[in-house]
Parts: structure tokens; C-alpha cells; sequence
């Protein structure tokens, strides 16, 4: 069998390239391989490249210095929670006898609180308020303070009941009275 040679060849054998323009080819192939490489390795497209890598760059950047704005101002307001907090009087352990359970985050949780601070509380005049993984008892300016800072501070308050919950249903209609006589 005969070697098949590359198309280089063939033109070559049938005239239609000389020698001396094959040469010229190799030496442009070479020259281009040094500038790429004097470049780094990247022609035009690594100016794209770049300019994606410095775009990602300062996007990323951006979001780090947004989260840390977020989390100063977060714990500025925790911090004033916390000082707000320290103002209520706080109520010692042995006059707190009297047991009050409430929902937070869909779990039962259980706060002794004392006689006074159950009748607060039902009146809706008090609120439950989680701060710094604790429940304190508030009431007054306090909870409204509270409530302009970080409102999902409050874990429990009476007025954030449903009202419509307690009216009856209008699919089963009032109880009749029954005939009267």
C-alpha cells in the first residue's frame, strides 16, 4: 500500500505551492505562538476573560460588603433590644409561679410569669418578646419601641390573634332558639 502524505504535500507536487511559501506559513505559525505567549497565554478572548474575572470580582465584593452593613445593623438593633430589655423591671423567679404557653416558630413554649403579668398579657397590654434566645415579658412604650425596631422580636402578643378566628363560621349559620311557644 502507498502512504497517503497531508495536502501540503500534494499542492507542493502539483505546483500550486512552492517551498518558499510553505516556510513563510511555519514562520507566522511560530511568531503567533510567541506573542500568545508573551501575553500570557491569551489573546483576544483573555481580555474577555479578564474583564469577567474583574467584573465577578467586584460583583463578589459588593455582596461582602452589603452582608457586613446588614450584619452591623443587625446587631446594632440586637444590641438595643437587649438595652430595652434591661429597663423592664424584671419580675424575681419565686413570684413568677404562674405557667403561660404560647406558640413560637410552630413549637409550644412554656414562660412562668407572675399573677400580675397573666392579667397583662390577656388584656393584650403585654407581649412576649424573644430576644437574644430568651423570652422576656414587656409592656407599654417598651413593646412599641420593640415593635419599631425588629417586630419579629415578638413571639407572642394578644393582639396578633385573628379576630375573625373567634366569629363564628358562616357555613354552619348560627344555633337556633327553636320553636317557641
Amino acid at each position: 500500500m502507498t502512504e497517503v502524505g497531508s495536502l501540503q504535500d500534494e499542492l507542493r507536487k502539483s505546483g500550486l505551492v512552492s517551498e518558499k511559501s510553505r516556510r513563510d506559513q511555519k514562520d507566522r505559525r511560530r511568531k503567533g505562538k510567541r506573542k500568545g505567549a508573551k501575553r500570557g497565554g491569551r489573546g483576544d478572548p483573555g481580555s474577555d476573560l479578564a474583564a469577567a474575572y474583574a467584573a465577578r470580582e467586584q460583583a463578589e465584593a459588593a455582596e461582602r460588603m452589603r452582608k457586613k452593613e446588614e450584619e452591623a445593623r443587625r446587631r446594632k438593633i440586637n444590641a438595643r433590644l437587649a438595652e430595652l430589655i434591661k429597663r423592664v423591671q424584671r419580675v424575681p423567679d419565686d413570684s413568677a409561679d404562674v405557667a403561660r404557653y404560647f406558640e413560637h416558630h410552630g413549637r409550644i413554649r412554656k414562660l412562668y410569669v407572675s399573677a400580675e403579668q397573666q392579667q397583662q398579657l390577656n388584656a393584650g397590654e403585654a407581649a412576649i418578646v424573644h430576644v437574644r434566645g430568651r423570652y422576656h415579658v414587656v409592656a407599654g412604650g417598651i413593646l412599641e419601641e420593640i415593635a419599631r425596631l425588629k417586630p419579629e422580636a415578638i413571639a407572642w402578643h394578644l393582639g396578633d390573634a385573628d379576630p375573625s378566628d373567634d366569629a363564628p363560621d358562616e357555613d354552619f349559620g348560627e344555633p337556633s332558639q327553636g320553636p317557641t311557644a
